[in-house]
């Protein structure tokens, strides 16, 4: 019986294709050298397509680092109106449905997003 797949280790399947690290006693001769949003992509066809991968991760479209969708994160639901925090940031309900299914790691990276959005730039998130 085989274990799942985690995070983890798609994490260092994320190192390999993107030139990285090589676990220990694994040599390459030709590793591949592929951008972040390129290898998400051959893991998102072994997700959706192959189902070889637990389709709970996901990528940061922020600072694409991977995270399980189930044990935290945020995916813009483009139908959603905005919430209490959404609305108290400035995001409307066409910014959301603008930014359908774009994909948060955490408040931090979704709060930068959304500056970004409003044209803010590279903005430091509010302390209440």
């Amino acid at each position: 019986m085989t274990e799942k797949i985690g995070l983890e280790q798609i994490e260092e399947f994320m190192d390999m294709l993107t030139g990285g690290e090589l676990p220990e006693g694994i040599l390459m001769p030709r590793q591949p050298q592929l951008s972040r949003g390129e290898a998400f992509s051959v893991i998102w066809f072994l997700q959706e397509h192959l189902r070889v991968l637990d389709d709970s991760i996901e990528m940061c479209g922020v600072c694409e680092e991977l995270f399980d969708y189930h044990c935290g994160g945020f995916i813009v639901d483009g139908s959603d109106e905005p919430d209490d925090w959404h609305r108290d940031i400035g995001v409307t309900s066409e910014m959301l449905e603008k930014n359908d299914g774009y994909k948060f790691c955490s408040s931090e990276c979704e709060y930068q997003h959304w500056a970004k959005v409003r044209g803010e730039g590279n903005c430091e998130q509010k302390q209440d």
